[in-house]
């Protein structure tokens, strides 16, 4: 019994064209035997001498047919690769957009809870914590598995990263109108809607693919 490999490398020989091609060459070669009145020693050496060359054609197929699946395998595991790259790049641009907008309003007062400030709400519940994890997983996006517009992105969220790691420093003692405060403000502001435009194309891009 053969395998599913084996029976793969076999079923291209079965199809319909192939079996009357050697129903066809049968049909030849008895009629030529017929013809010349070949003896058995005769017919032997033919048959010798066919078998030989149709082994020899038949190495080369198989061979072939072998190097095309793998060929296949190959193309197929780098397209899921990229794939895979290309949904983490999505998923990381979605979760540092969300948080832009939770440290954004945790500055702006409007995470506040129960008497408690927006800061201090944000420290306590470890949202700061997550930007250094945010950055460490960023590390394991393939570059090179990317498209130009896809590494501007990843560009992008890297930079809003480090400015929130910054921001969060300052957060023990964040004054809402401070001078340096309102521009760091404004600067979150400005890569929240980096982030928002990078994730929104990249989740374009995929609905595109997968029509």
């Amino acid at each position: 019994m053969l395998n599913d490999y084996g029976k793969s490398l076999f079923k291209p020989w079965c199809s319909v064209q192939n079996m009357t091609l050697v129903l066809a060459l049968t049909f030849i070669a008895g009629l030529v035997i017929k013809t010349n009145g070949l003896n058995s020693s005769e017919i032997a050496s033919w048959v010798q001498a066919i078998g030989s060359v149709a082994a020899i054609i038949g190495a080369f197929m198989i061979g072939s047919i072998q190097h095309r699946r793998e060929v296949d395998q190959r193309l197929h595991l780098e397209k899921l690769e990229v794939q895979e790259a290309k949904n983490l790049l999505l998923h990381l641009t979605q979760d540092i957009d969300i948080h832009l907008g939770f440290l954004i309003s945790a500055i702006n007062g409007s995470f506040s809870s129960y008497g408690v400030s927006g800061v201090v709400r944000y420290r306590l519940e470890g949202y700061d914590l997550r930007w250094i994890h945010q950055r460490e997983s960023m590390q394991s996006v393939d570059v090179k598995l990317l498209t130009g517009a896809q590494r501007l992105f990843l560009t992008d969220i890297k930079t809003a990263c480090s400015f929130a790691i910054k921001v969060c420093e300052r957060l023990g003692s964040w004054d809402n109108t401070g001078t340096e405060e309102i521009i760091m403000t404004t600067q979150l502001m400005f890569h929240k809607s980096r982030t928002d435009t990078a994730y929104k194309l990249l989740q374009m891009n995929k609905d595109v693919s997968q029509r």
